[in-house]
C-alpha cells in the first residue's frame, strides 16, 4: 500500500466512523445540491453532502437548469430529478431497478415546484424491443431539452433510440461514457447527428478524493447541438 492510498483509507475510516449509516433526511449545505432535501445514506453518498460528488460535471448542469425537459437516464439516486424539481421544467426520469423507484419519486416530491411535472418510468432504455426509447417520450412542444445518461455500458443504445429526438430538437446531454472505446463511439455518432462534444476530465484533485468506480474508464462527456451560421 503506496501513502497515497493509506491516506485515504484513513479517511475513509474516520469518516464512516462519524456518519451514520442508513437513509435520512438531510438539508444538502454545500455544492450544485445546496438546499435542497435528500434522503441520503452518508456512508456513500457523504461526496454528494458535501458538493463533491460529480463536481466536474456542475457547470454543465447549471447551464441546463431552465430546460423545458430534463431526461434522466438512469436516474438512480434521483438527486438530480430533485435538483430539476425546484424549476418549473417537466422531468422523465428512467431507471430500471424498482428498488430505487421510490426514492426518486421520494427525492422529487420533497423539492417540487408546484408547476413542475414529472414521470418516473422503471424500464431499462435501449432499441430492444422492451425497452422505452427516448424517441417515444412525448415531448412535442420542447424547444430545450437536457438529457443525462449514465447506464453502465449502455450509453450508446440509449443515443441511438433518441435518433428522431436528438435531429429535431435543440438538446444538451451529459453522458458517463464506461471505455475508451465507448466514449469514441459515443461522440462519432452525436457528431453525425449534428453535436459538438466536449470531454470532461477528472479533476486533478481527484488523486486525494476520488469517486469509486467499477471500471476502470469513466468520464463524462458534454454534448450541444450545433447551430448553423448563416451569412
Amino acid at each position: 500500500m503506496n501513502i497515497n492510498n493509506f491516506g485515504l483509507t484513513y479517511l475513509r475510516y474516520i469518516k464512516n466512523k462519524i456518519v451514520k449509516k442508513g437513509l435520512y433526511n438531510y438539508k444538502i449545505p454545500l455544492g450544485l445540491f445546496r438546499g435542497l432535501i435528500l434522503k441520503l445514506d452518508l456512508s456513500s453518498k457523504f461526496q454528494v453532502y458535501t458538493g463533491l460528488y460529480e463536481r466536474e460535471t456542475h457547470k454543465y448542469i447549471r447551464r441546463s437548469l431552465k430546460s423545458d425537459f430534463f431526461i434522466d437516464v438512469g436516474a438512480s439516486g434521483g438527486e438530480l430529478c430533485a435538483l430539476f424539481a425546484k424549476n418549473n421544467t417537466k422531468i422523465f426520469a428512467i431507471e430500471p431497478n424498482e428498488e430505487e423507484l421510490e426514492l426518486i419519486k421520494l427525492q422529487i416530491v420533497m423539492n417540487l415546484n408546484q408547476k413542475s411535472q414529472y414521470q418516473i418510468i422503471g424500464k431499462f432504455c435501449g432499441m430492444d424491443d422492451d425497452f422505452i426509447k427516448l424517441d417515444d417520450l412525448k415531448i412535442n412542444k420542447a424547444t430545450n431539452i437536457f438529457v443525462k445518461i449514465d447506464v453502465e455500458c449502455g450509453e450508446l443504445d440509449v443515443l441511438k433510440s433518441a435518433n428522431n429526438l436528438l435531429k429535431q430538437k435543440a438538446c444538451s446531454l451529459l453522458v458517463e461514457t464506461h471505455s475508451l472505446q465507448l466514449e469514441k463511439d459515443c461522440i462519432n455518432y452525436l457528431n453525425k447527428v449534428g453535436y459538438d462534444c466536449k470531454i470532461i476530465k477528472n479533476a486533478w484533485w481527484r488523486l486525494f478524493v476520488p469517486e469509486t468506480r467499477p471500471v476502470e474508464h469513466c468520464r463524462w462527456i458534454y454534448a450541444d447541438k450545433v447551430i448553423p451560421k448563416y451569412n
